[in-house]
């Protein structure tokens, strides 16, 4: 079996560029794990796997989960922070999952183009035509509201110095045995 490195976010196997032939070396018997791959990417590229037992889901690193996920009763890996500090770190990381690909506009944009915009992208996970497309890649449609999206970025921006240092930290691959 291939050493797994720490991955917040990211398919993380040593040895193997990416997803695609980490997931041919579990079908191989190669690599006995991985983590970083979300819920929507198994499902579309290797919908049986969980069905059939082939690979079984121990957690999620995001902070709300998948709802179908939740539905099997797979844990958040937030809930077993041990300290508010550590729950404030994986929370900082995690918000990545959250802001997906976020549409940012430069300071001094009139409010009303700013809420012209916001309304649209607000309007579209709606569509009843996006919707059927979306289901038939096997796509989610999930967005969050600029406003959401503004006050998650306040908060993160708010947290002490402290959290984001351990959170860069924690990112830094430091490699087996380190």
């Amino acid at each position: 079996m291939t050493a797994m490195r720490g991955c917040w976010g990211g398919i993380s196997v040593t040895g193997y560029p990416g997803s695609r032939e980490v997931t041919l070396a579990i079908e191989k018997g190669e690599v006995h794990g991985m983590c970083g791959m979300g819920w929507v990417s198994l499902s579309m590229e290797h919908p049986d796997w969980v069905a059939s037992g082939r690979v079984r889901i121990l957690a999620q690193e995001d902070l709300k989960g998948h709802p179908e996920v939740n539905r099997m009763g797979v844990p958040l890996t937030i809930e077993f922070a041990k300290t508010d500090e550590d729950r404030q770190v994986m929370e900082l990381i995690y918000s990545q999952n959250a802001f997906g690909r976020p549409y940012v506009l430069p300071p001094g944009v009139p409010a009303e183009r700013v809420a012209a915009l916001r309304q649209a992208f607000t309007a579209a996970p709606h569509d009843r035509n996006l919707l059927e497309e979306a289901a038939k890649m096997r796509f989610d449609v999930e967005a969050m509201s600029g406003e959401d999206l503004q006050a998650l970025t306040g908060r993160l921006f708010a947290l002490p110095a402290k959290i984001s240092e351990r959170a860069k930290q924690v990112l830094i691959y430091k490699g087996p045995g380190n």
